[in-house]
């Protein structure tokens, strides 16, 4: 159970002790909470100007985006030159109504066979 401390000097000594543990546990707990909020405005920042900065492509990267670039526009030239020379189907066209006409042929021509 509790024993009577008779020695009044250990008493202020063991309350100053109290005393000042608790305030430096509240001082180190505010340090800590301050530094965490310092390196979330840090990494915020640095997002921001990863963000901001210019995208730029490491130059192999380059290299075979103009290699990829080039073939595209090639492509694209032979598709517009097959475009132009090929002919094109109605406005109404029903391939659909195509597809039906050819079966009822087929079956005409079967039954005239057989």
């Amino acid at each position: 159970m509790a024993q009577k401390v008779d020695d009044p000097v250990l008493v202020v000594t063991l309350a100053i002790i109290a005393l000042l543990g608790v305030g430096l546990w509240k001082h180190l707990g505010k340090v800590a909470d301050q530094k965490a909020a310092l390196d979330m405005k840090r990494l915020e920042i640095e997002a921001d100007s990863v963000k901001r900065a210019p995208k730029v492509q490491p130059p192999p990267c380059q290299a075979a985006n103009a290699t990829i670039e080039s073939r595209l526009s090639a492509i694209e030239a032979r598709l517009g030159k097959v475009e132009s020379t090929s002919v094109a189907l109605p406005q109404d066209f029903d391939a659909e109504e195509l597809d039906e006409r050819v079966r009822k042929l087929e079956l005409r021509t079967k039954k005239g066979e057989a």
